[in-house]
């Protein structure tokens, strides 16, 4: 019993060693697996020499495109004036865009001249128009809305015409127009013009809340309508036209476009 134990493992010892030999053998006989094996390595190692490569190139792109913005930046301080320069450096987010100004301003001009000519129409007064151009010109100027506001004057408390005449100023000072001065001049007779007929007779002030419409109302006469007129036709109208055409015929037109079809 023992030796035929012994045979059946002596076979199957021996049968095992002729598989192994024979899988050998076939690999042996088959060098297209081991070339095939061998390019799969090679194919591994390619790709992590692109992805190397890749990442590579990527970061060259990367240090070029730095090095032509601070080149540009430094173009940019090149031509322009000190003052110029300086502002690159500021944060300048919060300034509002030169049309946005424009169009602004022309909405408190297409407000004055409709105002005007509804205030006095031949020979007669209209006591409400009046109301209407203090309330509107402190709205305006403040944002603050008296008692007694029409739907107009609640539409030009948010309009903050004081930020869009000094970003105007700012951009005419630039390299590009050249006429801060103008500007300037244009600026603080809008403002001069909007807080005179506020604040003229002494009944309504920028700073303290209005008094009430009745008593504005009650104080009217010739003398006051026809300040507040002049004031508005005279001073407020011709300033609001001349800053609006100073950046150009061309922008001008694009405002006034805009402004029309939006409001």
């Amino acid at each position: 019993m023992s030796a035929m134990i012994t045979f059946v493992t002596m076979t199957y010892t021996a049968v095992s060693a002729f598989a192994l030999s024979s899988t050998s053998v076939n690999t042996l006989m088959n060098p297209s697996k081991v070339r095939f094996a061998g390019a799969r390595r090679v194919l591994k190692d390619s790709k992590c020499l692109n992805s190397y490569s890749s990442k590579r190139e990527n970061l060259i792109l990367d240090r070029r495109r730095s090095m032509i913005t601070s080149m540009s930046t430094l173009l940019t301080l090149s031509s322009s004036s000190p003052a110029e320069a300086l502002s690159l450096f500021q944060n300048n987010s919060e300034r509002k865009q030169l049309e946005l100004c424009l169009v602004t301003i022309m909405r408190v001009q297409r407000w004055a001249e409709d105002v005007a000519s509804r205030m006095y129409v031949g020979t007669e007064w209209d006591v409400s128009a009046y109301l209407e151009a203090r309330l509107g010109a402190k709205a305006i100027l403040t944002g603050r809305i008296g008692g007694g506001a029409s739907k107009v004057v609640y539409e030009l408390a948010p309009l903050k015409i004081k930020t869009c005449l000094e970003d105007a100023v700012f951009y005419a000072g630039t390299s590009v127009y050249k006429k801060k001065s103008e500007a300037e001049g244009y600026r603080e007779t809008i403002l001069d013009a909007l807080a005179s007929i506020v604040e003229f007779d002494g009944l309504e002030t920028t700073q303290d809340p209005s008094p009430r419409s009745a008593l504005m109302i009650s104080m009217f006469n010739l003398n006051k309508g026809m300040y507040v007129l002049r004031m508005i036709q005279e001073r407020l109208l011709p300033a609001c036209k001349q800053i609006t055409r100073l950046y150009g015929e061309e922008k001008f037109l694009s405002c006034e476009r805009f402004m029309l079809l939006n409001y």
